[in-house]
């Protein structure tokens, strides 16, 4: 099969992808990708052009670490077309096209008294909200791994509730904090939940059985970060300095580390590998003086 191009090496390239993030990831070549580079030959594509999509894409105000994704994804596509389309030689020099992201600076975190902020605010809206924003900051969980829950991932008995498999890591086990316990018991028995029905819906009084989406989540809870952000710039290249759901997560992660072994925190968090947990230790002079009064 010849690929003439590199639109018809992208069809290839996400007709064979998974389905799940297919039509995302489509969207985004449609949109960034296509238009600039989408008609040349992939043999003919080398870092000069790579280059200039580059400096296109930061013309949209799009953040060093969305372009870097655009990046990746036009190299696996192109590295696809190569396998099948024997004539296709990748440029060399692409492999010398650079990374524009590289801080190690984690998404900016909750203090105690903001979370509580957040807390009174999401109950105020609605139990349900209320009881999901508690549940990502205990749990840690990425907002869609939460959200896939059914009641019989959570076992009392064993206290543990199962997450799905996110990132390329295996679905796993987290044991239950108190908290966490308490929030899933009331919810699922003020709701009489049954084992095989979705925690989440998007009304409330619904037979249960389609999940509450991000998307849906991220609509009905942006509102409760906007006094969290008020002196947070507009623009892509500052989403790194604002509160979200995500913030949530490293939130709980940097505080965990603190105080226990990374490779507790991996294992409670699911990291795949161990680095990325490593990122989110923030130690100080403080932190220094008092292992060292410790010795």
């Amino acid at each position: 099969m010849k690929l003439k191009n590199l639109n018809q090496a992208a069809s290839y390239y996400f007709h064979i992808s998974g389905a799940a993030e297919n039509t995302n990831r489509s969207s985004r070549y449609e949109n960034h990708i296509k238009d600039i580079l989408g008609d040349k030959s992939i043999n003919d594509i080398d870092h000069d052009e790579v280059q200039y999509l580059i400096t296109t894409l930061q013309k949209k105000d799009l953040s060093d670490q969305y372009i870097d994704n655009m990046i990746a994804m036009l190299k696996s596509i192109m590295n696809k077309a190569a396998t099948k389309d024997l004539s296709i030689r990748i440029h060399p020099s692409i492999k010398s096209v650079k990374k524009l992201y590289k801080s190690n600076e984690i998404n900016k975190t909750f203090t105690k008294d903001q979370l509580q902020e957040l807390f009174k605010a999401a109950h105020k809206k609605s139990d349900q909200l209320g009881t999901i924003v508690e549940l990502l900051y205990y749990t840690g969980a990425r907002p869609k791994g939460l959200l896939s829950l059914v009641a019989a991932d959570v076992d009392f008995h064993d206290n543990t509730i199962t997450f799905p498999s996110m990132k390329g890591a295996g679905s796993y086990q987290q044991p239950m904090r108190k908290e966490t316990a308490d929030l899933l018991r009331k919810h699922i028995e003020k709701n009489n939940i049954r084992p095989s029905q979705y925690l989440f819906v998007v009304s409330e009084g619904s037979t249960r059985e389609h999940a509450m989406t991000y998307n849906e989540l991220a609509t009905r809870t942006n509102i409760l970060f906007k006094p969290f952000n008020i002196n947070v710039p507009k623009g892509a290249k500052y989403n790194k300095k604002r509160l979200t759901l995500y913030s949530l997560r490293h939130t709980i992660i940097t505080e965990m580390v603190q105080v226990m072994s990374p490779a507790v925190v991996q294992k409670y968090i699911n990291h795949s590998i161990l680095e990325t947990t490593q990122k989110y230790i923030n130690i100080g002079h403080n932190e220094v003086q008092s292992a060292l009064d410790n010795l």
